[in-house]
């Protein structure tokens, strides 16, 4: 449950390795 907030800058991409905007664990 790396990023699971998929919103602006979070792409779900890899739920594993995913970039979140806001940042990461959310």
């Amino acid at each position: 449950d790396d990023c699971v907030s998929i919103g602006a800058g979070c792409q779900h991409v890899d739920i594993s390795n995913a970039t979140c905007g806001y940042g990461h664990g959310i």
